[in-house]
């Protein structure tokens, strides 16, 4: 990782690199903790979907009905467990990044272990900045960007440099000061680029559906086949569970371009020290 100011792109090419040199760790910690949940969720929401298409067009039958229903409450059961465990993957993802970054291999226990020593913490921040964000929307929503630009990097701070909630909000907004327009346009970048990668991991499905639609423009109202339906829940999974690593360390990448900016630290020297806190 470069030692200068970097702009947005370099920030997340240093993630991809990261995670490429980490792959197999990372890739473990995601496959124990979002897999499951977005398999539960890929697979119910695809029966609840389907199912809502083939009732509108009577071709549903009553006790296929129950089985709407049924997905439909582990489709609802399965978002908020994705929530908590998102967090606690993400948390040990950043946990694990200054060691990554000081040329060290985690294995993916050590990951998923130390990731416990902060999680608490990080899960109380980022739930209240997401209540913040949420807040926001009285404002027509300028309220939400404000909030999300400026606590960036609270969920970071409170796992790499440890300290308390007001420490956390407080340091976000000395890193972001003088460079919002900077993390809001890494923001949008990094939402971008997973939801294009999310959607060639996918395109499977939606390329079967183009193909099945043109040779029968009511096929998308017809009965599927339950391997089919079980199929495109695991290829939804796959795209949540893959990229998964990316977001997390790419505000870390973030995270330390905005102390090189702010502070002027050497990443390397640093890195040591880093890993000691986190």
């Amino acid at each position: 990782m470069r030692l200068e100011a970097r702009n947005v792109g370099a920030v997340l090419d240093d993630a991809v690199a990261m995670y490429r040199a980490n792959f197999k760790s990372l890739f473990r910690v995601s496959l124990l903790t979002i897999f499951p949940v977005a398999l539960a969720s890929g697979v119910a929401g695809d029966f609840y979907f389907r199912g809502i298409l083939e009732q509108v067009s009577g071709v549903g039958d009553p006790i296929f009905s129950t089985g709407v229903a049924v997905s439909y409450l582990v489709l609802l059961a399965s978002s908020m467990v994705m929530t908590l465990i998102r967090y606690y993957h993400d948390c040990c993802v950043i946990t694990a990044a200054p060691r990554m970054l000081a040329g060290e291999r985690p294995s993916w226990r050590e990951i998923m272990k130390h990731g416990l020593s902060r999680f608490g913490w990080y899960l109380l921040v980022q739930w209240i900045v997401s209540m913040l964000v949420g807040l926001g929307a009285f404002t027509l929503y300028i309220g939400s960007a404000f909030a999300a630009v400026w606590l960036s990097m609270v969920g970071v701070v409170i796992v790499v440099e440890g300290g308390g909630i007001d420490y956390a909000f407080r340091r976000s907004i000395a890193l972001v000061k003088g460079n919002g327009w900077r993390v809001l346009g890494w923001a949008i970048i990094a939402a971008i680029l997973m939801s294009l990668f999310r959607s060639a991991v996918a395109s499977p499905i939606a390329v079967r559906q183009l193909v099945v639609s043109m040779q029968n423009p009511e096929a998308i109202f017809q009965t599927t086949s339950l391997g089919w339906k079980f199929t495109e829940g695991l290829i939804l999974a796959i795209a949540t569970t893959l990229p998964a690593p990316f977001m997390p360390l790419a505000a870390f990448s973030l995270y330390l371009d905005l102390r090189v900016r702010n502070e002027g630290i050497d990443l390397v020297m640093r890195a040591q020290e880093l890993s000691k806190v986190a």
